[in-house]
């Protein structure tokens, strides 16, 4: 094909001009970048928590912004809670302080924590709100058995039901069970003559919750809690609070009002576990007059006994329910709200850090992150090495990975050196520096702090400042990972029923402890070879487009997902992830492969699934080690350290036409070697700590960059790659 000269020389006129326009427009983008790197502004930095506004309040805010905090997170006094109209003036006018001095403006929702209690005004006159759970009391035998009812203040009215069993090879054959439920009304025992065999009577029982949960082992206070799966529940609890602060502010301090860019919400969870043991206490699941009682109700016994094949798919129904009653109900409602005012939702839940806590505290708690504006966790250690080196979930990764799953901008992580404190053990600042970049290497970009700025002496506004700058390279752009870890919520449903084991305590079956173990294992032994991932959940991965031999969300491109633990599974997730292997995706089975879906009829689908992936090609692998060593076999890394160095994290994010490498050293020894970064361009070491800006030295060779790097004790850095 022939075309004209004076056509041609147009068309690469206008391709120099687009070209010299994006390159133009990136530079001036780079320079802005570098003055908010030097001096980073305060949507950057740390948001002091702080529970006493008082008259002081201008002289804490000077005191705040000139040590280099961002904003805070406040509430009015916890004295005379929400009613004192003294207290009310002093918190308006102390947040106008801030306000004023440039200070970022957060509302925290409770008096103290769990959230939900609004300081006991939610359940003031309202004890049908108070949480509630379901207990069993279970009797075995032969012949005439007598099942003494479990008396207690707390136990609401007869049984929800009663049955009498027979023991089949070790299960309770609830298929065979006589109802006894009209027996036991307005009884104290049940006498049940057993025919031939060894029976099981079981009665189950509604209380509220209160003895050894959370509710009176955490460090707060111990008022009685409410139902969190009840809409009417949360409805009051945010009449009584958030409502409460719009009112104030709005009404009196409109344009303060406008200040306010979130409402930040602490350990709220179900209730329905025991963190403290205490006399009498019985196997426990948590309830909800929210709840479908009439489709529910006939699974109970299959939420505390083991009962043969059906007992998985009656509990992952149940939890189901629960998990989308809590979320719908309590994250829900508060984003809702939140959404309506113009703020957004933040906060975290309790206890994230073992797969095992995640059904009965917070039923799917990737789904309660995507019901948060900006996702949460906390972080109660300031210990690097603790953190780098421990064996459970990384728990920053949960909340950034919902936020990479739904678009959303930020990530939070209330810090402190609880532990430190409570065990009167020293931690240096530097360590504290460290913690942090470990934080931000595994997503977050938003500190809220309960460090109290006295730990940092003269360093303070040295950290404020590396924290800053931290945020202003890492929280905007797009992230790169090529893995994905699917998260496992179904298998923790299909093994977790009521108990009276502590939380504390090793998984209750041996296939929850291996999925457990093996989920945790991966995602640990990925950080440990500088590979990044995400978790993702079955809506991810529905919402995911296999093409071009990538799982492909948002900005996210993964080219191998794990399925780590995955006994139990949807069966439209696994046939997406035979989608994604059949479109040149990489697939690795890790630990026990998926067996069930939701339900009986679902499970035939999940066996041809996992039979066609393995035809496909999907790696099998027994230990995280195999699992690591497939996506090693199928995709290059991004970031090779030689020498290795397991304890190092890596993140990078591309932005303003950059490739932005962070890695942090949360050791106490400085690391030299050379890393080999799998994108090209000039070098550009950014020093979060100092702020300063230099080229360094770098070696190109088939599209990756090796740097020299050394990384200081308990230090960090950027590698900013720019395209030549």
């Amino acid at each position: 094909m022939h075309t004209d000269p004076g056509v041609r020389i147009r068309v690469a006129s206008a391709w120099f001009l687009l070209a010299a326009a994006e390159a133009a427009a990136s530079a001036a983008a780079s320079a802005d970048l570098r003055d908010e790197f030097r001096d980073p502004p305060a949507r950057f930095r740390i948001l002091q928590i702080i529970h006493s506004v008082e008259a002081d309040a201008p002289a804490r805010a000077e005191s705040l912004a000139r040590a280099g905090f961002g904003g805070v997170v406040a509430n009015v006094s916890f004295r005379d809670y929400l009613r004192s109209e003294e207290k009310w003036s002093l918190f308006t006018k102390g947040l106008q302080a801030f306000a004023d001095r440039g200070l970022r403006l957060w509302l925290y929702d409770e008096k103290g924590y769990p959230s939900g209690k609004a300081g006991g005004l939610t359940l003031e006159g309202h004890p049908e709100h108070e949480c509630l759970g379901v207990v069993m009391a279970r009797t075995e035998g032969e012949g005439e058995i007598r099942h003494t009812l479990p008396k207690h203040a707390r136990i609401i009215g007869d049984p929800l039901l009663a049955i009498a069993a027979p023991l089949r090879e070790g299960a309770v054959a609830v298929d065979e069970a006589r109802d006894l439920t009209a027996q036991a009304a307005g009884r104290s025992e049940i006498v049940f003559a057993a025919p031939a065999g060894r029976w099981v009577v079981a009665s189950f029982h509604l209380r509220t919750l209160y003895e050894g949960t959370h509710i009176v082992s955490n460090f707060s206070d111990t008022l009685p809690y409410l139902d969190v799966m009840s809409p009417a529940a949360v409805r009051r609890f945010i009449e009584v609070t958030h409502e409460e602060y719009a009112r104030r502010i709005a009404r009196s301090a409109p344009d303060l009002w406008k200040r306010i860019e979130a409402i930040f919400t602490d350990e709220p969870s179900l209730m329905g576990a025991y963190l403290k043991r205490e006399e009498g206490l019985l196997p426990v699941i948590s309830w909800s007059r929210a709840l479908p009682a009439e489709r529910l109700r006939p699974l109970l016994p299959y939420l505390f006994l083991d009962a043969g094949p059906r007992t998985p798919y009656a509990r992952i129904e149940f939890w189901r329910a629960a998990s989308r009653a809590y979320e719908d109900a309590y994250f829900g409602a508060i984003d809702a709200w939140c959404r309506a005012h113009g703020i957004a939702s933040t906060g975290h839940v309790l206890t994230e850090e073992h797969l095992r806590w995640h059904g009965p505290l917070e039923g799917d708690l990737y789904r309660d992150l995507r019901r948060m504006a900006i996702p949460g966790v906390d972080i109660l250690t300031s210990d690097p090495e603790t953190l780098a080196r421990a064996p459970h979930i990384p728990i920053p990764k949960l909340a950034s990975s919902a936020a990479h799953a739904t678009g959303a901008e930020r990530v939070m992580s209330e810090s402190s050196a609880f532990i430190e404190n409570q065990g009167k053990r020293s931690i240096s600042v530097a360590q504290r520096f460290a913690a942090t970049d470990w934080q931000y290497a595994l997503g977050v970009t938003q500190i809220t702090s309960y460090w109290s700025p006295a730990e940092f002496g003269d360093s303070l506004r040295s950290f404020n400042d590396h924290v800053g700058r931290l945020g202003v390279l890492l929280a905007g752009g797009s992230h790169v990972a090529d893995v994905a870890v699917y998260y496992p919520i179904h298998t923790v449903h299909a093994e977790t029923g009521g108990t009276d084991r502590l939380i504390w305590e090793p998984a209750p079956t041996e296939r929850l402890r291996r999925a457990e173990a093996i989920f945790a294992g991966v995602s640990c032994a990925l950080l440990n070879r500088q590979r990044d991932f995400d978790y993702l959940d079955d809506q991810a991965i529905e919402e995911a487009e296999a093409r071009d031999g990538a799982l492909r969300l948002r900005d996210e491109a993964y080219r191998a997902i794990v399925l780590a633990g995955a006994w139990a599974i949807p069966a439209a997730t696994i046939e997406r992830c035979l989608a994604f292997a059949r479109a040149g995706g990489g697939v690795i089975i890790a630990g026990d492969a998926p067996e069930i879906g939701l339900t009986p009829e679902e499970t035939p689908r999940v066996a041809e699934a996992v039979r066609a992936l393995r035809a496909a090609g999907a790696a099998t692998a027994p230990t995280a080690a195999e699992a690591v060593g497939a996506v090693a076999a199928r995709i290059p890394t991004d970031v090779g350290l030689d020498p290795a160095r397991s304890e190092i994290r890596v993140l990078h994010r591309r932005r303003d036409g950059l490739d932005v490498y962070f890695l942090a050293n949360p050791l106490g020894q400085a690391y030299r070697g050379r890393a080999t970064l799998r994108a090209a361009g000039t070098a550009e070491r950014w020093d979060p700590t100092s702020g300063e800006i230099r080229a360094i030295q770098a070696r190109q060779e088939a599209g990756m960059t090796a740097i020299e790097i050394e990384i200081g004790a308990y230090g960090s850095t950027f590698l900013v790659l720019r395209p030549r």
